[in-house]
């Protein structure tokens, strides 16, 4: 698939945290960005493809999504996925 666009993820990560500071990290593989240090939030976009690692959303029921999460992706037909040990939530 390639490096994520740069561009694309710095433009979801200010539209689904909006005030916060973002700076570009070193690369990292799906299994160790998964569930990043507290107020650290990893991220990744590429065409049709948008991923977040995020301990706020690794919860136990999609309703309880924090607002600010749920209000950005209104009507743009995002599709959530959150894995917990071993629980897949969609």
């Amino acid at each position: 698939m390639g490096a994520a666009d740069l561009d694309w993820t710095v433009t979801m990560m200010r539209r689904l945290y909006p005030g916060w500071e973002i700076e570009q990290c070193k690369g990292s593989n799906l299994g160790d960005g998964v569930y990043p240090p507290k107020g650290t939030v990893y991220a990744a976009s590429w065409p049709g493809v948008k991923v977040i690692g995020d301990q706020e959303v690794v919860i136990d029921a999609p309703s309880r999504l924090p607002e600010h999460l749920v209000a950005a992706s209104a009507r743009r037909g995002d599709v959530g996925v959150v894995v917990s040990a071993g629980t897949v939530l969609a």
